[in-house]
């Protein structure tokens, strides 16, 4: 908690915290912008936190954890699948263009991603 020798306003921690919550902007390049020791910003977010009955950075990292992991990989593999069937599509639609003469010079470079041929 705040110590009556302390040089900045309740406020202005107040704020600081704040900002560093919601911009997502790590503690440390805060305190750095504001010539702030790393620990006092870092010790205001805290105190922001518990103050407004917010979860600590490790309870909120907590969350993230393996079950979110889950969740990103297979987002992460569906977008690879959708990924490998437009490059599918486009493959097959240069095929048909060769094939019908309309097969522009600049599209002879072209190699799909993920089909092995």
């Amino acid at each position: 908690m705040p110590s009556n020798n302390s040089k900045c306003s309740l406020e202005f921690r107040d704020q600081t915290a704040e900002h560093v919550l919601k911009s997502g902007k790590s503690a440390t390049s805060m305190a750095e912008d504001l010539g702030i020791d790393t620990n006092t910003v870092c010790r205001w977010v805290r105190d922001y936190r518990k103050k407004h009955g917010l979860p600590s950075h490790h309870e909120e990292r907590r969350r993230r954890g393996p079950a979110n992991q889950a969740f990103r990989k297979k987002d992460e593999s569906e977008i690879f699948e959708r990924n490998k069937d437009i490059n599918l599509s486009e493959y097959m639609l240069r095929k048909i263009m060769k094939e019908n003469g309309m097969y522009p010079e600049s599209y002879k470079k072209f190699k799909p991603m993920g089909l092995k041929k």
